[in-house]
């Protein structure tokens, strides 16, 4: 039989794979129905679970920021009232004072920690991480308060 072309098509496929009779590739009777739909769902589950870690990116910028702030208002209340009314405005502003002390140029300098709200929600209190801030005020006129590095007090006072 060589150099002859069956007659009846059997043994012949297209450049495609297919054989032409029942529509399928010849791969053991598999075709490829529904995969279109496994790719979709798998693009969708990417896509969201970056949707996610952005989410997660910004919650943590804005506690950061609230930390400051916290900070600054309650380095401004230490300098006027003392620590026990720094921690009182620091709560107020959503934070824990973690530290406060005076400095020996009559200054106070506090550090406030802020929970990260979606780490607030998803992980237990032992472990969630949270953002912080430290500022400096005293009441001189030249004085302000602001950011500072994170070097600031360990312990509470």
């Amino acid at each position: 039989m060589t150099g002859r072309l069956p007659l009846s098509g059997a043994g012949l496929q297209r450049r495609d794979g297919r054989d032409g009779r029942d529509g399928r590739d010849g791969r053991d009777g598999r075709d490829d129905r529904g995969s279109g739909t496994v790719l979709v769902l798998g693009l969708i589950g990417v896509v969201a679970l970056l949707m996610v870690v952005v989410m997660a990116l910004g919650g943590a910028a804005v506690a950061r920021h609230r930390a400051e702030a916290a900070a600054d208002l309650a380095a401004l209340a230490a300098a006027d009232a003392g620590c026990d009314r720094a921690a009182a405005v620091a709560v107020a502003d959503g934070g824990v004072m973690a530290a406060c002390g005076s400095l020996q140029d009559g200054s106070y300098i506090v550090r406030v920690t802020v929970p990260l709200t979606l780490a607030a929600r998803l992980l237990p209190a032992s472990a969630r991480p949270s953002a912080v801030g430290v500022a400096r005020a005293g009441l001189r006129e030249n004085w302000r308060a602001g950011p500072i590095p994170v070097q600031g007090p360990q312990s509470g006072g």
